[in-house]
């Protein structure tokens, strides 16, 4: 018993285990939600799936439009953790954008 509470003492285990259980208590908010419309919550969950890594295409969508984004999440980490408050980093990224296309 001492053992289980160690392990779960662990900041990175109860990190993992918290972010775990935000994610599957959004699932499940989500399926009812869904579920209130009328509509077949795995059905859905299914077509998000498919759509998002369905096939190397919508995979390479995925991709192509999550890597800016977790992009800017590890700059603002970085601010914030260095005790900044950034807010200024999606202006940045169109910016960078906009001179990436003039060059």
């Amino acid at each position: 018993m001492e053992k289980v509470r160690r392990l779960l003492q662990n900041d990175k285990l109860e990190s993992l285990l918290s972010s775990v259980l935000a994610l599957a208590l959004a699932l499940l908010l989500v399926g009812f939600v869904v579920a209130l419309v009328g509509e077949d919550p795995f059905g859905a969950f299914k077509a998000l799936w498919n759509g998002a890594f369905g096939s190397a295409y919508y995979l390479n969508l995925t991709l192509r439009f999550a890597v800016p984004i977790l992009f800017i999440a590890l700059s603002f980490a970085v601010c914030e953790r260095n005790g900044f408050f950034n807010i200024g980093q999606e202006a940045q990224m169109h910016l960078a954008a906009l001179a990436a296309v003039l060059v």
